[in-house]
């Protein structure tokens, strides 16, 4: 009987594809669109968010609607990291949105994704 634990590092890849933008947690097997609600992101206190643009765009911002679960990420043009801050509890919650720059077109756009504080290790997160 062993426990898992939440991973403290959380990556999000993004590309351009298809006139959406995709976004894959894993190691670039599963997509999903971007968009109100994908992707929800259950974290927990002190994890390392990591947006990482490919080729497919020139530039990724991120940018938190409040400054309850994490403070406006930095890093270089595609790719932003932000923690998580340690006091913040479950429940919270904090809307955000990707603007990214297509490389090919140098459309810019904006979609509003999720963060929510929840540990699914450990309790029944609010759907996603």
């Amino acid at each position: 009987n062993y426990k898992t634990t939440m991973a403290k590092k959380i990556v999000i890849n993004l590309t351009y594809s298809d006139n959406a933008l995709w976004w894959s947690a894993d190691d670039k097997t599963n997509w999903a669109k971007v968009g109100p609600k994908s992707p929800v992101t259950n974290v927990t206190p002190d994890t390392d968010i990591d947006w990482i643009g490919d080729d497919t765009l020139d530039e990724v911002n991120v940018l938190p609607s409040n400054d309850i679960v994490i403070d406006a990420p930095t890093g270089s043009k595609k790719d932003k990291k932000a923690k998580v801050k340690s006091n913040c509890k479950k429940g919270d919650k904090c809307k955000y949105d990707i603007e990214v720059v297509v490389a090919a077109t140098k459309e810019k756009f904006t979609l509003d994704p999720d963060l929510n504080v929840c540990d699914p290790m450990k309790e029944t997160c609010p759907p996603t």
